[in-house]
């Protein structure tokens, strides 16, 4: 059955807005993307070590939002929408000019998205 359709529209606009930060190269559009509190924030880029914290996490995207990226998702698919969390999949095409070496190939993203005040809908 899935959640509401308010509900789906309100996740994928958050995905969306995700997505667009990373390719405009906009760390303040990315700092709102993320939850306000030091301790709700983990990411794990691929080839690299999970980052634990906010601002870990925004110093990350800081260095990655300095490559200029094209990416589009795809096929978003809401998978799970439960209070204030929700997992979304989506297939992401994602083309970097990378300035310095990089490690590892290929691409893969799971993005968990929280609403920043009550549940989603």
């Amino acid at each position: 059955a899935g959640p509401p359709p308010q509900t789906t529209l309100a996740i994928i606009s958050a995905n969306y807005a995700f997505y667009a930060a990373i390719r405009d190269g906009d760390l303040d559009a990315m700092r709102a993307s993320w939850h306000p509190a030091e301790g709700e924030c983990s990411l794990i880029l691929p080839g690299q070590r999970p980052v634990v914290g906010r601002g870990g996490v925004l110093s990350a995207w800081e260095t990655v939002l300095g490559s200029p990226t094209q990416i589009a998702p795809e096929d978003v698919t809401v998978v799970c929408a439960a209070g204030e969390i929700a997992w979304v999949h989506c297939l992401m095409h994602a083309r970097v000019c990378r300035v310095a070496a990089a490690s590892g190939d290929g691409a893969w993203a799971s993005s968990r998205h929280r609403p920043l005040k009550g549940p989603w809908a």
